[in-house]
């Protein structure tokens, strides 16, 4: 997890981002180290949150040639599967959705009727993304718990980065809100909102439902369920 964490917050410092410099990072066969630079926290101001709106345009204009990322990583505790794909919904699927819901069937948190609802909405992923977009770097766990604040601008902390499409990094901000109006401003003033946003988020959403499903019960189906209801 550190050596990913690691991978992570380097590509996001190579794409123009600030993330807490790293110092070290070792391991033996009973710990593993990640020391990164201290960062003191400060209270946001409203140029801050402009200037984290910016910042993440700046991350979502890095483009790559395909999906995925070096190698898999992790969401929180979660594994997640960053095999290279050309094509979005493929990768969306395939390292995305099947993976997830395949392991929260073997923790007993989706039964087989909740399932086919997931193959179902296997069918409706290229009515939601018609076209399949260049892959861009996202953190990939972006709730506002993963920012932070200093004299110095934002900084990002925690990643679970890889090329994705820029509404992943959107859909989790609005799952969980708490991020101020001038920070949607500026981003949206760099890279506007195409049609069938909302849907898109809606969709992106249950991924990161699902995440939770897993690693905290139950309460997060009817999430899930009223996601899957509007879009298939």
């Amino acid at each position: 997890m550190h050596k990913a964490e690691m991978q992570g917050l380097e590509a996001i410092r190579q794409a123009g981002v600030r993330t807490p410099g790293i110092i070290d990072h070792f391991s033996t066969e009973s710990i593993s180290l990640l020391l990164l630079e201290f960062v003191a926290s400060t209270k946001p101001e409203l140029r801050s949150w402009q200037q984290l709106g910016k910042d993440l345009a700046r991350l979502h204009q890095t483009s790559a040639k395909e999906f995925g990322f070096e190698e898999d990583n992790f969401i929180g505790s979660v594994p997640q599967s960053c095999r290279r794909q050309s094509d979005w919904v493929h990768f969306l699927w395939k390292e995305r959705f099947q993976p997830l819901v395949r392991r929260c069937h073997e923790a007993h948190c989706l039964n087989m009727r909740q399932i086919a609802l997931f193959e179902t909405l296997q069918e409706r992923l290229k009515t939601l993304f018609p076209s399949s977009p260049t892959p861009c770097l996202v953190h990939g766990d972006l709730w506002n718990g993963n920012v932070l604040f200093s004299h110095q601008g934002p900084i990002l902390i925690d990643p679970a980065a890889h090329w994705s499409i820029p509404e992943m990094d959107l859909a989790m901000i609005q799952l969980f809100g708490g991020f101020h109006a001038a920070f949607f401003d500026a981003y949206f003033a760099h890279l506007p909102k195409e049609p069938g946003f909302e849907q898109r988020l809606q969709c992106l959403q249950i991924y990161y439902l699902l995440v939770h499903l897993l690693l905290f019960g139950s309460s997060y189906w009817p999430g899930i369920a009223d996601r899957l209801d509007r879009l298939i």
